[in-house]
């Protein structure tokens, strides 16, 4: 069933046929208050009647309600009242005949009240028959028949007028159902027909005006074309990027094959080429390196557990130490106490790694290199400061791009460092950002929230 049909069903159909089921109800337990009601009424007279049944002069039964002086006024919803001797016979005139039956049979012992429906000259009447004993010990029976038509003239106005409300409640709901069926049908198929688009590399998704689960839903979608439309870009950048890095060395190498294979060469001059080849070899797998941790920081698992980052920074100035003396350079760590936080150590001991490794190539030789662990406004921060060449301020935005290298160095590496760094701090819901103030050399500082 699809979701129009399906809310339709649930918003206008089941409760209509509940708010049917309701008045059927209703008109049931209505129409049996009325002849509850009937029923003390006619107790109420037979009572009366019963007790003055033979208080006549010549002490035969009769009834009293036909000698009441208003006896005119009440006769079209008064009971008719008559009495049968012990035979059934019919012992009491009555104005019409036809209102009760010619005979009626013993009812049983004295006081024993019966109630009934019995249709009589083609009017359904409610009909209570009580057995009376007379003074001279014969037993009478008292009829009382009442028209059950004031009670069918009731319920005819109450299932009119329950029944035309129940219709004009029924067709509200069908048309208000209806149209917000249509209207959250149309605001689903939105986002159902997005979905083909994004495919496509369409993340035009419009935003949906109406504040509920479903707007909410639908922003949470854009933020995700989003983050695919910005992730395949980066994703194509990448690509042609790496595919510009790799075509310039792999040209160097065919070329220098092409004239090795071209003329006879000295073993010297083929050992030179061979040296060249191998220098490129290694630039290429450096760069396949950096393309493939990118991809790991990226995609691999990834665990974050509580841990000291100051511990681990301690750990990551050690690993470079032999490094920092082989260039005479001072690497210096400072730390005040612990730095709990919750990470995943592999990927941001990476993220440290090229940090103090970036440093290490562009800080001149008997200068040092800080790493700081200090704590900011619910965060930890871990800089690294160098007293190298820096960075321009129109480089600072570019600085964290795949192949970004603003450097002449020769050792420049791929420009896959910082990225790898970037990534890190984005799956730690952190930031990584070249601090602008610092002119001295550069100083990189990684943030990372604090444990909640």
């Amino acid at each position: 069933m699809k979701l129009k049909a399906r809310l339709v069903a649930i918003g206008a159909v089941l409760p209509t046929v509940l708010v049917l089921a309701a008045v059927v109800l209703a008109g049931w337990l209505f129409r049996r208050a009325q002849r509850d009601d009937l029923d003390h009424r006619l107790l109420t007279q037979a009572a009366v009647e019963s007790v003055g049944m033979f208080d006549g002069p010549d002490g035969g039964p009769h009834v009293h309600l036909p000698r009441s002086p208003i006896a005119g006024v009440v006769e079209d919803f008064a009971p008719v009242s008559a009495v049968y001797d012990d035979h059934g016979a019919l012992a009491t005139a009555l104005a019409d005949r036809r209102a009760a039956p010619e005979r009626v049979p013993l009812a049983g012992r004295a006081g024993a009240v019966r109630l009934s429906e019995e249709t009589i000259a083609g009017i359904r009447r409610r009909v209570l028959v009580l057995p009376v004993q007379a003074p001279d010990g014969r037993t009478y029976t008292l009829w009382l028949g009442a028209s059950l038509a004031p009670i069918a003239a009731t319920m005819t106005r109450f299932w009119t007028a329950t029944l035309t409300a129940a219709g004009v409640v029924a067709l509200l709901l069908f048309s208000i159902q209806i149209a917000v069926a249509r209207r959250l049908a149309q605001r689903l198929a939105a986002l159902t027909s997005f979905a083909p688009r994004l495919r496509d590399g369409d993340a035009a998704l419009p935003s949906d005006p109406v504040r509920d689960e479903i707007s909410e839903l639908n922003a949470a979608i854009r933020d995700v074309a989003a983050r695919l439309a910005a992730a395949r870009a980066e994703q194509d950048r990448l690509l042609a990027s790496a595919a510009h890095e790799l075509r310039t060395p792999l040209t160097v190498l065919r070329t220098a094959v092409d004239l090795a294979l071209r003329k006879q060469r000295s073993a010297d001059e083929l050992r030179d080429s061979l040296r060249e080849v191998r220098a490129d070899l290694e630039r290429l797998g450096g760069l396949a390196s950096a393309l493939l941790d990118l991809q790991a920081v990226r995609h691999i698992g990834f665990e974050r557990k509580p841990g000291d980052l100051a511990a681990l920074a301690r750990e990551a100035c050690a690993g470079f130490q032999v490094v920092a003396d082989t260039r005479k350079i001072d690497l210096r760590l400072a730390v005040a106490g612990p730095a709990p936080i919750q990470f995943d150590e592999r990927t941001l001991r990476q993220a440290i790694d090229n940090l103090i490794g970036n440093a290490l190539r562009h800080a001149p030789p008997h200068s040092e290199i800080e790493v700081a662990v200090v704590r900011g406004q619910g965060s930890w921060q871990l800089s690294v400061t160098d007293r190298g060449p820096g960075v321009a301020p129109e480089h600072a935005d570019r600085i964290f791009e795949p192949f970004q290298r603003f450097t002449t160095a020769a050792a420049s590496g791929a420009g896959l460092g910082l990225a790898i760094v970037r990534e890190v701090m984005a799956r730690h819901d952190g930031r990584a950002w070249l601090d602008r103030d610092y002119r001295d050399g550069a100083r990189f500082v990684l943030e990372l929230p604090c444990i909640r």
